[in-house]
C-alpha cells in the first residue's frame, strides 16, 4: 500500500510539472515558451473588439476586430485580437479582406490584423494624452505588400467610442538592385476610427 501511495504522489508531481505555464499578457516580455498560454488575464483585449470606420475626403478605411481565446500559434497558445480590413479611395476598393474575419487558420496570426501586444502608457511609442494605467495595443497589419505596426488607443470621437491608430511600416523601400518598392496599400500615419453600432 505504501508503494502505491508513492507511485500516486510521483504521478501527481510529474503531471504538475508537465503542465504548460500560463503567462499574463501584461507580463509577457517576448520569451516564447513552447506550449505556454499567453492569457489576457485582465481582459484588456475585450475593449477593442468591434467594427470601426475612418473617413477622410474620399478615403474609407474599415476594420473589424475580434478577440480569440487560446488561439493556437506555431509554438504556444495565446489570446489574440484578429481582424480584417476594407480600404477604399473613391469608388476603387484597394483591399477588402472583411469576408475572412471568421476564417480559422492553423496559425491565427495569418489574419490581416493580428496581435496581443499590451502596452502600458509609459511604453514606446510615447503617449502624451494617455492617462495613468491606460492600456494600448500593438498589433500587426498586413496589406498584401507590407507588414506594419498598428498602435491602437481607445478614444472618444464626438461622444462616440473610437480608436486612435498610428500605422508605421518598417523595412526598406528599395531593393538591393536599386528598384523602388511600391508604397503600402494603406498609407502610414494617424487615423481616428469611429466604432459602428
Amino acid at each position: 500500500m505504501k508503494n502505491l501511495n508513492y507511485i500516486f504522489l510521483l504521478l501527481i508531481a510529474i503531471s504538475c510539472r508537465a503542465q504548460s505555464p500560463v503567462i499574463n499578457l501584461r507580463d509577457f516580455k517576448g520569451e516564447n515558451i513552447i506550449n505556454s498560454y499567453l492569457k489576457d488575464a485582465h481582459n484588456d483585449l475585450d475593449a477593442f473588439e468591434g467594427t470601426y470606420v475612418f473617413t477622410s475626403g474620399d478615403t474609407i478605411f474599415k476594420i473589424q476586430l475580434k478577440k480569440l481565446i487560446k488561439a493556437r500559434t506555431i509554438r504556444y497558445y495565446s489570446d489574440l485580437i484578429v481582424g480584417e480590413v476594407e480600404y477604399k479611395i473613391g469608388s476603387t476598393t484597394l483591399l477588402n479582406t472583411l469576408p475572412q474575419l471568421n476564417t480559422v487558420y492553423f496559425e491565427q496570426r495569418n489574419h490581416s490584423i493580428a496581435g496581443n501586444g499590451v502596452l502600458q502608457n509609459y511604453e514606446v511609442p510615447d503617449c502624451p494624452d494617455c492617462v495613468p494605467n491606460e492600456i494600448r495595443l500593438r498589433l500587426s497589419i498586413y496589406d498584401t505588400r507590407y507588414a506594419s505596426a498598428f498602435y491602437i488607443k481607445r478614444t472618444m470621437v464626438n461622444s462616440a467610442p473610437g480608436l486612435k491608430v498610428f500605422k508605421q511600416t518598417f523595412g526598406p523601400r528599395t531593393k538591393l538592385s536599386g528598384t523602388v518598392e511600391p508604397d503600402p496599400i494603406i498609407r502610414d500615419g494617424n487615423y481616428i476610427f469611429i466604432k459602428q453600432p
